[in-house]
């Protein structure tokens, strides 16, 4: 072999090499961009999966408040429903004892009154119609008094005289006592006023019994309402 073929030789081979050290060294940096590559897109995937596990971490958490939240509302409204309806109750009952003690009040009212209208013919009657016009005398201080009977009782039935008299001993007021040709309605007692009609005492059966029947009631309302 001539020394021009064995140079050519030697060239040929350095640029085979040369070529395949290039090789080498393009593989190395393609392999080095893959790695790269593959690091990052394993951060990304990562870092992905971490997103998604706090998201859902964190709807799971709104989904528990919010879950609580509608609860604890629907206990509110379960809880404001029930005390409503407690109190509708007590107001219904407290109502129909009402009503229950109004209607006995009434018929107690009316047995009174059949009674007191018995009474009337009874021969004890002028000493408590006697009575009630001295009560209203001494009521209005004594002085000239005009006296309204209901019913059938006239004026003898009571001792006007010594009714006067009872007056003047309590007010100290001279007294003078005369029967009116008016009549009241009611069933019994009297009706005791100024002769110039300024001062009434009504001291009539019903009259008296409306006063007992509204402190009754007052009694009442205070045990119901308390």
């Amino acid at each position: 072999m001539s020394k021009a073929e064995s140079a050519e030789s030697v060239e040929s081979k350095i640029e085979k090499l040369e070529v395949v050290a290039e090789s080498d060294r393009l593989k190395k940096i393609q392999d080095k961009i893959i790695g790269e590559a593959e690091d990052k897109a394993k951060a990304i995937i990562r870092d992905a999966e971490k997103s998604k596990k706090d998201t859902l971490e964190e709807k799971r958490k709104e989904g528990e408040i919010e879950a609580e939240k509608i609860l604890r509302t629907g206990m509110e409204e379960a809880d404001s429903l029930k005390r409503q309806k407690i109190a509708e109750a007590r107001l219904k009952a407290k109502q129909m004892i009402i009503a229950s003690r109004e209607e006995l009040i009434n018929e107690t009212m009316e047995k009174c009154k059949e009674k007191l209208a018995a009474m009337t013919s009874s021969k004890e009657y002028a000493d408590i119609l006697q009575r009630l016009v001295e009560q209203g005398g001494m009521g209005l201080g004594g002085g000239d008094l005009e006296v309204v009977l209901g019913g059938k009782v006239t004026n003898t039935a009571i001792d006007l005289g010594s009714a006067a008299k009872q007056i003047e001993e309590k007010t100290g007021k001279k007294t003078t006592i005369n029967v009116s040709q008016e009549k009241s309605r009611s069933i019994g007692g009297a009706i005791v006023r100024k002769s110039d009609g300024s001062i009434i005492v009504d001291n009539t059966f019903e009259a008296r019994i409306e006063r007992i029947l509204r402190d009754v009631r007052i009694k009442i309302a205070k045990i119901l309402f308390e």
